[in-house]
């Protein structure tokens, strides 16, 4: 921890030339977030929520953590404002903090779940940060992104999703690879349409789940996979039309998950009995670990506290896996 405002002004990186940061900047870029398969996480609160669950392997930070930050990371580096804000994509982070993650992987199939939400040509960060964010809190099982639309890995989309895809299996791929993936799913495909009726449970009966397109402004065509799309109106919308798309698509989750899905979990394996143990085992041994290190700090002692044995069964295979 640095001690005096001299000796952090000697080690505060300014220059975005630094060496540090180089690996760090390349991650600004689609191709070195794809070369790297890491990804940049700008906001405390997101960096926090996120960082109890996935390793942190880089911390930028505009002034020295407090002793009780609680965060797990393998080096921090405090940087200018500049360097932060080139980093995070934004012109003022005001919470001073960024951080790295490991690029969570494309899933191969998503055999169990029964709710999608697939992406068509949406090119703004911010919709798609906010309908994959919208997806996660409804629970949504599954996203596939077509390769039409923007990175999801921006800072500015992972910040608008609030790191949705850190927890949701997503696919990528395509406008041919997602109609030969739809085409074996036995999900039934449904897309937003203000002047198309509602959708009816009847509809539903020869099917396992449904998978909702969410069409943006370099949506494919309709010729391949589109001609298969039902369309579907809000009900009670007097004037469904004049919604903006992530409302539109936020209202057409929540009413096919109320009406139609209500049982559903966010994902069978994160619901899973097994998932929810490993889970609390993890945080149980991370609060014996905070317990550990501030016994050794009310005894004056410098030793290094022994994190608890981990005691973890045999992994559970992810049947997102399969």
């Amino acid at each position: 921890f640095i001690e005096d405002a001299a000796s952090m002004a000697d080690t505060v990186i300014r220059s975005l030339s630094h060496p540090t940061l180089q690996r760090a900047l390349r991650l600004v870029t689609k191709s070195g977030r794809g070369s790297h398969k890491q990804v940049l996480v700008g906001g405390r609160k997101l960096v926090y929520e996120l960082g109890d669950a996935f390793p942190i392997r880089e911390l930028f930070v505009r002034k020295p953590l407090p002793e009780d930050h609680g965060l797990n990371f393998d080096t921090c580096h405090v940087v200018s404002k500049k360097v932060l804000s080139t980093l995070a994509n934004l012109p003022d982070l005001e919470d001073g903090i960024v951080g790295t993650f490991d690029m969570p992987a494309v899933v191969t199939t998503m055999q169990h779940a029964r709710l999608v939400v697939a992406l068509d040509g949406v090119t703004d960060f911010g919709v798609l940060g906010t309908v994959l964010r919208t997806a996660w809190a409804l629970q949504w099982q599954g996203v596939y992104v077509l390769n039409n639309c923007c990175d999801v890995w921006h800072p500015l989309a992972v910040r608008a999703s609030q790191g949705a895809l850190f927890t949701v299996p997503y696919m990528q791929g395509k406008p041919e690879d997602f109609s030969r993936w739809l085409s074996v799913a036995k999900l039934k495909p449904l897309t937003l349409d203000p002047v198309s009726p509602a959708l009816q449970s009847d509809e539903l009966q020869e099917t396992f789940g449904v998978c909702l397109v969410v069409r943006g402004p370099n949506a494919s065509p309709l010729k391949g996979f589109g001609k298969h799309l039902r369309g579907i109106s809000i009900e009670g919308v007097a004037a469904p039309q004049d919604l903006d798309l992530p409302v539109s698509a936020g209202v057409h989750m929540a009413q096919i998950k109320q009406r139609f899905f209500p049982q559903v979990s966010r994902s069978p394996y994160l619901a899973s009995p097994e998932t929810r143990a490993k889970t609390r085992l993890r945080l149980e041994q991370k609060e014996a670990l905070k317990r550990m290190e501030l016994e050794n700090r009310m005894r004056g002692t410098a030793a290094e506290p022994t994190p608890p044995e981990e005691t973890y069964a045999e992994e559970e295979r992810d049947p997102w896996d399969d």
